[in-house]
């Protein structure tokens, strides 16, 4: 198993010169059609992936009934809960779809906050400034992560490294690479390290890789997501 590299950041959050805080590198990303296939391969040739998509698709399910009953859902892997997202003027006011939202929150189970210490190893990574890490795309249009691209809708490219400045050098920011060219985003409505908001660009139909380059001591760096976008005919 490869080992978990992290990087030592100094920490902005604490008055001590001396702090430093680790920051995990991913080594990938993987979605639910790879864990169907790692549970396919585990169970060998006695698995149909068919099965194992039906059964997973079952517990989704379960899950977003039980959350949306309003129950707070415990798993092994994740525990889930629902919120209310949304600033009330008094104690008397009541729910307002247009200023309020009621979503989820998950975080980590019992069994993987135990297990997942004793699996991995890790090693220290130098610190270089700093390629932009693109980890996920989410594409508002379609409502999907990773697959489509929709023009002129919001993209939202979370990771890390992500921020850029200035906002308005051509060089830098969101970059769509395909159909022998390249466009890139140039209206932005976030910057932030761990995430980047912007409007699609208006682009052709075809298959695009996702580029996000930031600069460092007047040095160009890049990222490039690893799914394959396309923007449907």
């Amino acid at each position: 198993m490869a080992p978990i590299n992290y990087q030592l950041h100094k920490n902005h959050l604490t008055a001590d010169e001396n702090d430093y805080a680790a920051r995990v590198r991913p080594n990938g990303s993987a979605d639910l059609d790879d864990v169907i296939d790692y549970m396919v391969k585990l169970k060998g040739s006695t698995a149909v992936r068919g099965d194992v998509l039906s059964t997973l698709e079952d517990f989704f399910s379960a899950i977003e009934t039980l959350v949306a009953a309003g129950q707070n859902v415990n798993t092994p892997i994740a525990n889930f809960r629902l919120s209310v997202r949304g600033k009330f003027a008094n104690a008397d006011e009541g729910f307002d779809p247009s200023r309020h939202e009621v979503t989820t929150q998950a975080n980590t189970g019992l069994r993987l906050r135990k297990s997942i210490p004793a699996l991995v190893e890790v090693a220290r990574q130098p610190l270089r400034l700093l390629a932009p890490c693109p980890e996920a795309y989410y594409d508002a249009g379609s409502n999907t992560r990773d697959q489509l691209l929709t023009p002129n809708s919001i993209g939202r490219v979370t990771g890390y490294d992500l921020r850029f400045e200035p906002l308005d050098d051509p060089t830098l920011g969101v970059f769509f690479l395909g159909n022998g060219g390249e466009a890139r985003a140039t209206t932005y409505s976030e910057n932030m390290p761990s995430r980047l908001h912007f409007l699609v660009p208006d682009l052709a139909p075809g298959e695009y890789e996702l580029e996000v380059r930031t600069s460092h001591n007047g040095k160009v760096h890049r990222g490039t997501l690893d799914a394959i976008l396309t923007v449907a005919p």
